[in-house]
């Protein structure tokens, strides 16, 4: 009797921990769970556009921030609240999931996964494979995802910046729509994100303005040196004396 709870107490640990990707994957090394350094942090991340976004099915919100500082990733429950933060460092892009209220993050380079637990210990490390159906899924289910609706409740990000909008593939603003038509807002960096655009697009116009003026001042010059040559050439010559 001992046994046989024993036995299923080990098929069901294992069966919580499983990772669920939806992605054919094989094992790794055991060297590369060492080089997936996982930090988890109690600390959101409040300044950066939102790069990536993912929900589970229990409304687990992940908001992916990405910059040459290294990666991070902010937690939140079903009801807006920050859980934790979570922070990596991968070479290249990454993107993010769930299995179960256990966060997946998917290393485009090196294709590895990683799956952090509630309590941020790094659980599972496996490799995706290189295939046409993991590509298929990848885009179907992961690219450019920006909205999910669960049991009524909407969840998504959006950008507001404004015309400006089209130039930028982050996102400023994430919140969660409730059935009763109430808006959380649970990260917003619109204004901050906002200024960064105008003050950018300020600064290009600027620097094209300038390399135009100095185009046209060389163009401008160089008429008037053959100009002033050719009428030098004019006055030296005899037959033009005549």
């Amino acid at each position: 009797m001992v046994f046989i709870v024993i036995f299923f107490t080990i098929v069901f640990s294992l069966n919580c921990f499983a990772m669920k990707t939806g992605f054919i994957t094989e094992e790794v090394d055991s060297f590369i769970w060492e080089r997936a350094s996982v930090f988890v942090k109690d600390v959101a991340e409040t300044k950066k556009t939102i790069a990536l976004f993912s929900v589970s099915d229990s409304g687990m919100m992940a908001l992916g921030f990405r910059d040459s500082s290294g990666n991070f990733v902010n937690i939140y429950d079903e009801t807006g609240e920050f859980q934790r933060g979570v922070s990596f460092h991968t070479p290249g892009s990454y993107f993010l999931g769930w299995s179960d209220d256990n966060l997946l993050i998917f290393c485009t380079r090196s294709s590895w996964i990683l799956m952090i637990g509630e309590d941020g210990e790094l659980l599972d490390v496996r490799r995706m494979l290189d295939n046409r159906e993991n590509s298929i899924h990848r885009n179907a289910n992961y690219w450019r995802v920006t909205q999910r609706d669960i049991d009524g409740i909407t969840y998504r990000i959006r950008k507001d910046t404004g015309l400006l909008s089209f130039l930028t593939i982050r996102y400023s603003v994430a919140e969660i729509i409730f059935p009763d038509g109430t808006v959380k807002t649970v990260y917003d960096v619109s204004n901050l994100h906002f200024w960064r655009m105008h003050i950018r697009a300020i600064c290009a116009i600027c620097f094209v303005g300038i390399v135009a003026f100095i185009l046209w001042k060389t163009v401008v010059n160089a008429l008037k040196k053959e100009l002033k040559a050719g009428q030098r050439m004019a006055f030296h010559d005899p037959r033009a004396q005549r």
